[in-house]
């Protein structure tokens, strides 16, 4: 259900966004989010375009504003205050440059008379003085975040992804960051989702408004692409075949899907190994509990998955519809579009590595995806496929994966393919 408004008294929007970084402007913010996605699904496209600029201007009242307050070498340190605690932060390397976003390394401090403080701890455990790195990654430490001496000047590493350039049209801004801030808040959700510590905006002395951006946790391991890569690497110098590893990770994100559709019918709708963080954690059987306890199984894990970038999210709270709608002005429910995006990609950007260092599961897994390469292939006409820039294969792809429906790829469907696997190793 769409909802341009609604009474503020048990607004389940409302409530959980004063849980989140949002939650000195939760009401203005919950009224925004639900206007910006009204305006996808205006019948006039142009209409909904000049409502969502309007509606734009009203952003930067919601967003607390970063001050410059020195440097460190060559990089700015901002200062900004957020829910009643104040933080600085920097921004330094760049990680990817793209037509809206670039991301950066970067770090934060947290300074409040509180010895509690919220969105800038990961498990309780406060990151170590910056003078402590090592090739800009933290030392570990034990000191508990509710130490007040150490609250002071904790350091902790982010991520810092600012707006290219100037946008008249913010809903994707708006309507990613509160969903990632939202999902980081909900029960079913928070162990999936990296954590966002604030939004921000950057004013010049003449007070134009000139940059815009969010602060995000690092979780310090890179995304999955990259891990591949990496395990490709490994095998080139040592060999051994890594199909173990590719099938049980595709089991633990098919449970974290199926698990996150069941509960609030969440859809990631861009899915690939670039929007998938992961941390190492001690192998344990992990068992897999979907909605039908006879096709419960277990499997070895070693690796914990988190999904970034909700730019074409959406979720069901409480009935109503929490998306950014922005590819789409569909609100039809495809519990298969995850998974299908997820292995395509896969097979697109690395199926050189996985056919060399996971043979068996790049044959299935391309042989599950070709149904929906064959229509991918048929739309790129008159142009090849293969002759499109990688980002616009994507983009058709994605396209595609989000209208067709291949059974496989529903997660409860894939769970059950992969038991079966499970059970014959």
């Amino acid at each position: 259900m769409l909802r341009a408004s609604t009474g503020h008294g048990n607004d389940s929007l409302v409530q959980l966004l004063r849980k989140t970084c949002y939650a000195d402007a939760a009401e203005p913010i919950a009224s925004l989010v639900r206007k910006m996605i009204v305006t996808y699904h205006n019948a006039d496209m142009d209409e909904g375009d000049r409502q969502a600029k309007a509606l734009s201007a009203q952003v930067f009242d919601c967003i607390a504003s970063a001050r410059q307050r020195g440097t460190v070498g060559l990089a700015q340190v901002y200062e900004v205050v957020v829910n009643s605690c104040t933080y600085r932060f920097l921004w330094q390397r760049r990680l990817a440059r793209g037509c809206y976003n670039h991301v950066y390394y970067g770090t934060i401090t947290a300074r409040t008379p509180h010895a509690t403080r919220a969105h800038n701890v990961a498990d309780g455990m406060l990151a170590p003085d910056p003078q402590s790195t090592v090739r800009g990654k933290p030392a570990s430490s034990s000191t508990p975040a509710s130490d007040p001496q150490r609250a002071s000047d904790s350091v902790e590493m982010v991520v810092v992804k600012v707006t290219a350039q100037p946008d008249s049209d913010l809903r994707v801004y708006v309507l990613e960051n509160v969903i990632n801030a939202v999902l980081a808040n909900m029960d079913v959700m928070r162990d999936m989702v990296v954590p966002i510590h604030f939004p921000f905006k950057v004013a010049q002395s003449n007070r134009q408004i000139v940059r815009l951006g969010v602060v995000l946790q690092d979780p310090g391991h890179g995304h999955v692409g990259e891990l591949i890569e990496r395990m490709h690497q490994k095998h080139a110098k040592a060999g051994g075949a890594r199909d173990r590893v590719m099938f049980a990770m595709l089991t633990a994100l098919a449970a974290m899907l199926e698990q996150a559709q069941r509960a609030i019918q969440f859809q990631h709708r861009d899915l690939k190994c670039d929007n998938i963080m992961w941390v190492p954690v001690n192998e344990t059987m992990q068992r897999v509990m979907p909605d039908d306890p006879t096709a419960t199984f277990q499997f070895p894990s070693s690796m914990k998955f988190l999904f970034i970038d909700f730019g074409m999210a959406r979720f069901m709270l409480d009935g109503e519809h929490i998306a950014c709608d922005c590819m789409t002005s569909s609100l039809t429910f495809n519990p298969a579009s995850d998974l299908q995006n997820l292995c395509c990609t896969m097979v697109e950007d690395y199926g050189r590595e996985l056919a060399d260092m996971a043979p068996d599961f790049f044959k299935w897994i391309a042989g599950l995806c070709e149904p929906l390469f064959v229509k991918a292939r048929e739309a790129a006409l008159p142009r090849t496929y293969r002759k499109l820039p990688q980002e616009s294969r994507h983009k058709l792809l994605t396209t595609i994966v989000n209208e067709e429906k291949v059974q496989y790829f529903v997660p409860s469907s894939m769970l059950a393919v992969l038991k079966v696997y499970w059970q014959s190793v």
